[in-house]
């Protein structure tokens, strides 16, 4: 058995035996530490997509990003991401998604992208010089 198949039925045995008003959360939580387990995180396909990523999507996703993130060199106390590399930037944003670090509103806002958006916001701003 592949180790995905078995992240799939180990998570469905888990979300089975969850109550209805938590199976997000515990689904999440199964799927995470089983991946962790077995050595099989999804994180692997971002970061061989992420010097790919679809520039085009990322430049329209880039838009609140920009918000606080300066384009120029000005970044009063801000982390530069123009010209970041891209395996760095998706390394830092599913970092925030997974919530190993600490930023609530970095944390808001990279939990609402799918991996193909992160390697498309890696993409844009590593062509931004």
């Amino acid at each position: 058995m592949m180790p995905a198949e078995v992240v799939v039925l180990i998570a469905g045995v888990i979300y089975k035996r969850c109550t209805l008003n938590d199976r997000g959360t515990k689904l999440r939580k199964a799927i995470l530490s089983t991946c962790i387990c077995f050595g099989t995180l999804p994180i692997a396909e971002v970061k061989a997509d992420a010097e790919v990523g679809d520039v085009e999507l990322g430049a329209y996703l880039s838009a609140e990003c920009v918000t606080c993130h300066q384009t120029n060199a000005e970044t009063d106390g801000i982390p530069q991401i123009v010209g970041l590399d891209p395996n760095a930037f998706v390394d830092a944003m599913l970092a925030y998604k997974t919530k190993q670090r600490e930023h609530p509103i970095m944390q808001m806002m990279a939990g609402r992208l799918n991996d193909e958006e992160i390697a498309a916001l890696a993409a844009y701003f590593n062509a931004l010089e």
